[in-house]
């Protein structure tokens, strides 16, 4: 896996000559992808412990502030 600093190097130099779209596709797919991996239907291990961290976080900072979720 590429370190953060060369995937945003990466993204950058295809500023030049590459369409948006396909800028938007390599961040996405080289950067997002990897640092938030949201599940779909059949989340991966990795993907399925992000969402279950991400969710404590949630009901965690709710009980604190005293917010329902519904």
């Amino acid at each position: 896996m590429m370190s953060s600093e060369i995937r945003c190097c990466v993204a950058c130099d295809f500023n030049d000559f590459a369409l948006p779209n396909e800028r938007a596709k390599i961040i996405a797919e080289n950067i997002y992808d990897k640092a938030a991996p949201v599940p779909d239907l059949t989340p991966s291990p990795d993907r399925n412990k992000f969402l279950h961290e991400v969710l404590a976080l949630v009901e965690a900072t709710c009980q604190e502030l005293n917010i329902t979720l519904v």
